[in-house]
């Protein structure tokens, strides 16, 4: 039985123009279109692809196995339809060599097939989770004990900062953070030399990323203040007795804070005038009213109005130093980051020689090795391709990558580096549900690449796809969904802004199970207009030709 696809997954499926990022919300039906799109491009009957030229790479081992079975039931159900079909027999026959895997595995086989290269041995093992952790920490200790041989008068302000006297648990913790961000990173060392570089060079407090943020930060606040002091404006009619009083009150601040957010925005350089002006904004008593004249609306202005003024009492607290105060920290701090820095690029050493003694390795040091064998990294953070990376993109017709939103960087650098120059990924995800940012995954390449690429059928390359139909919830969840995450998710938390492009609309009905506990069948009937999901436009005829047994992911 043929399925109905949506609009947006049709063009999911059968996008053939370059590479294709596909935003797909919770039950969009991902795994179904990812399946398809597999199975058209290898029945496409003008460039027919096989299955071993597909890389699909998956998050878990559990969705590749998924994965595979459900396009070997697809091969199945095309054979039978076409029995004598030598082509389709043969791709069935390949799928269980095909390359279908978690990244982990992937590069597991590319380093056991050119460990030569790598220069390690080839029965080498695989550190457990616990195993690493108690690896780094034993390593840990012993550069740490050499540290803390030192003359007391090298170590005296470094200790001070980073222990308390009792334990240096925060001193693990930080080397420990460290080290990981730098291992997620597509060259650790060059992120660590980036990392520790604002203390060694002299700049302007506001050209920092720590100065940046904090103007940032100041901005935001301000900017809310003022919408929140014109909405108590507006709401108070005019023939109160609070309105005017409350206008005047709050004219001066306002008229304060657009001086303030015009230095940030063209004259950041002012940072010590930015610091002083924001310390000085403040409100005074609330305006006097007689009690017999007071309305309505006084609690309710009131109440908005001290709201103002605690939004007023956090932006004393984000400038934090004055710029002389900013160079004289940063001069104490120097020869600090600067022991820091050596204790984790010693501790990074130390650890990859006891690897080597061990031959036993991470997960990680795996995929840096995958990135050692296939990228020389230049000065300037670009990169070359090896010849063994040149084979591997001529090798593979496309790359599909599922849970796009939890890549960090080194797995983002070597899906580019095996592409055919970023022009055969079709790349599936849904930022909003990035859990494992714990992990070192960066959803921030998802979003960059979403707000980049364009959402057209015309476009020729960085097509951006969203599916936004949920075929797993009535109407009742999606509406519930869509009011709390419209609530709290903005782009200044969570680098998301939940608007009508992210918000999940109804696209299937359900029935009733025909018997107790048998599975529910679901309908896909899927419309750009949600509004007509129950209506009569769509007969019962049509509802019983789309019934399917399988589940939608």
């Amino acid at each position: 039985m043929a399925r109905k696809w949506t609009e947006a997954q049709k063009q999911a499926i059968d996008s053939r123009n370059g590479t294709v990022l596909v935003s797909a919300a919770a039950g969009s039906g991902k795994t179904a279109v990812l399946v398809e799109r597999v199975i058209q491009r290898i029945t496409d009957t003008n460039n027919p692809v096989d299955i071993e030229k597909l890389l699909i790479v998956t998050f878990t081992k559990a969705a590749a196995a998924e994965m595979k079975e459900r396009i070997a039931q697809r091969l199945s159900q095309l054979i039978h339809q076409e029995p004598r079909n030598q082509y389709l027999k043969r791709q069935k026959m390949y799928l269980s060599n095909a390359q279908i895997s978690t990244m982990d595995s992937f590069c597991g086989k590319l380093i056991k097939e050119n460990f030569e290269k790598v220069g390690i041995a080839p029965d080498y093992g695989m550190l457990s989770d616990i195993e690493h952790d108690m690896l780094k920490r034993e390593v840990l200790n012993e550069v740490l004990e050499e540290v803390y041989s030192r003359p007391e008068n090298e170590t005296e302000d470094f200790l001070k900062l980073f222990t308390n006297g009792r334990n240096d648990f925060n001193l693990i913790e930080s080397v420990l953070s460290l080290y990981e961000f730098a291992m997620a990173s597509q060259s650790p060392l060059k992120w660590l030399e980036t990392t520790f570089s604002e203390y060694f060079e002299e700049l302007p407090i506001y050209e920092t990323k720590c100065g940046q943020y904090c103007l940032n930060r100041l901005a935001e606040i301000l900017e809310h203040i003022l919408v929140k002091a014109n909405d108590i404006i507006s709401d108070a009619p005019e023939n109160s007795n609070l309105a005017g009083a409350i206008a005047n009150d709050l004219a001066p601040v306002q008229l304060s804070i657009k001086n303030i957010l015009e230095l940030i925005y063209n004259s950041p350089g002012k940072w010590d005038e930015i610091k002083l002006l924001t310390e000085s904004l403040s409100l005074g008593r609330f305006p006097t009213i007689p009690k017999g004249e007071k309305d309505c609306y006084y609690d309710d202005i009131k109440g908005r109005r001290d709201g103002i003024k605690k939004y007023l009492s956090a932006t004393c607290s984000v400038l934090i130093c004055t710029e002389a105060e900013y160079k004289e920290d940063m001069e104490y701090l120097r020869p600090i980051m600067i022991t820091l820095k050596d204790i984790v690029i010693r501790f990074m050493t130390r650890l990859n020689e006891k690897k080597q003694e061990n031959n036993t390795y991470y997960f990680s040091d795996i995929l840096h090795f995958a990135l050692k064998i296939l990228v020389e990294f230049n000065e300037d953070g670009t990169y070359t391709k090896t010849p063994l990376a040149i084979e591997l993109s001529d090798n593979f017709a496309e790359i599909l990558i599922d849970e796009f939103q939890d890549t960090n960087e080194a797995q983002d650098t070597l899906f580019s580096v095996i592409s055919k120059n970023n022009h055969n990924k079709f790349m599936v995800g849904d930022v909003k549900q990035s859990i494992y940012k714990f992990r070192l995954a960066r959803p921030e390449i998802f979003m960059e690449k979403y707000d980049t690429y364009k959402n057209s059928e015309n476009a020729e390359d960085k097509i951006r796809i969203d599916l936004s139909m949920n075929f797993r919830s009535r109407r009742e969840v999606t509406d519930a969904t869509n009011f709390i995450c419209g609530q709290i998710m903005k782009k200044q938390v969570g680098n998301v802004e939940y608007d009508e492009k992210a918000a999940l609309y109804v696209g299937a009905s359900y029935t009733e199970p025909q018997e107790e506990n048998l599975y529910q069948t679901e309908l896909l009937i899927a419309t750009e207009n949600p509004e007509e999901e129950n209506s009569n436009a769509i007969s019962e005829k049509e509802k019983e030709a789309y019934i399917v047994a399988d589940r939608i992911r």
